[in-house]
């Protein structure tokens, strides 16, 4: 029986019809020099041809290991993706008040006293809600309220927005960012963290 090689090397040809044993012969001495070859062919098969029909006993395309090519494939679809870390902005016309003055974000700090960044979150959408009804609570706003009480915000405010507002906590509702809302259990927190700094607090004689 009759075997047939052929080879597609950059539309470059080359055709090797003989015994099996010839053709197999050549074929396992190409596959050596195939592995060094910068250019690999596009094309590589043997055919046995049969009175029935031709069957195709190899490929170029399976000497590549399978996990190999994904890596690569991997590689190059998050070739180029760089993440970027998200920025905030102080909204300068946002009044945060004198302190003392009884209304300011840092009186709302002092009456509290939140021990957490969740906690602050609390207390600053309350502030913002109740002292700046027309101002929408969104996370440059929240930023806003750290920066003016000095207090160092988040490494991700907006991770710890989000944190504030799941099925744990629930102290707000964050389901649009820019419109950010305090809910019940929120002001229940506020009421309990009252309780706590009134407790906290040295009694008068």
């Amino acid at each position: 029986m009759n075997a047939k090689l052929h080879i597609d090397m950059s539309k470059g040809v080359l055709e090797v019809e003989g015994s099996d044993d010839l053709v197999r012969e050549i074929f396992q001495s190409f596959k050596v020099d195939l592995k060094a070859h910068k250019g690999a062919p596009n094309i590589v098969q043997i055919i046995e041809e049969t009175p029935d029909k031709s069957k195709l006993l190899e490929s170029a395309g399976q000497e590549q290991p399978l996990l190999e090519r994904s890596a690569k494939s991997s590689k190059k679809a998050n070739t180029g993706k760089v993440l970027k870390k998200p920025s905030y902005h102080l909204i300068k016309t946002l009044n945060t008040g004198i302190p003392g003055s009884g209304n300011s974000v840092q009186d709302y700090l002092e009456k509290y006293k939140p021990s957490s960044n969740l906690d602050r979150n609390v207390v600053f959408t309350k502030y913002l809600t109740t002292e700046h009804p027309d101002q929408k609570v969104n996370l440059d706003a929240i930023f806003t309220c750290y920066m003016n009480t000095g207090v160092a915000p988040p490494g991700s405010l907006y991770q710890s927005v989000a944190d504030t507002s799941k099925s744990k906590y629930g102290y707000l509702d964050a389901a649009d960012m820019q419109d950010i809302k305090i809910v019940y259990k929120g002001e229940v927190l506020l009421q309990n963290l009252s309780k706590k700094g009134l407790s906290s607090e040295p009694r008068k004689v």
